[in-house]
């Protein structure tokens, strides 16, 4: 049997209750949030690491695939692969540029923001 009887337990009161269910939907939020930020950075830096050493490769053909998340870590690594086994005499190097959640007229935008006047 419990010392303590019902009537000197301490009940808690509707605003602590609110704010105990807000502070819970707010970490529900935050941690997968925080988390999905986390991964895709780690994801990002691999890439970026990933194309300085391509380009860093002397005497071989480069290759930039620009695209969206069908071509961030999807393609190009098969196609550095299936073209370096075709074994045609020269290295090839295939540097993902593919940017998850973005859209082809942003990527275009882009691309043309950054061509050298002419």
């Amino acid at each position: 049997m419990s010392s303590v009887s019902t009537s000197d337990r301490k009940r808690t009161s509707l605003p602590q209750k609110l704010g105990l269910v807000v502070i819970g939907l707010f970490l529900t939020v935050l941690i997968p949030e925080a988390a999905l930020r986390l991964g895709g950075s780690i994801i990002l830096s691999r890439q970026a690491y990933r194309n300085a050493l391509a380009m860093r490769q002397k005497g071989t053909y480069r290759i930039m695939c620009i695209g969206e998340s069908t071509t961030q870590r999807q393609y190009p690594t098969l196609l550095e692969q299936a073209l370096n086994r075709a074994n045609l005499g020269f290295r090839f190097s295939v540097i993902d540029r593919g940017l998850i959640c973005t859209t082809s007229s942003f990527l275009l935008q882009r691309m043309e923001s950054r061509r050298p006047p002419t």
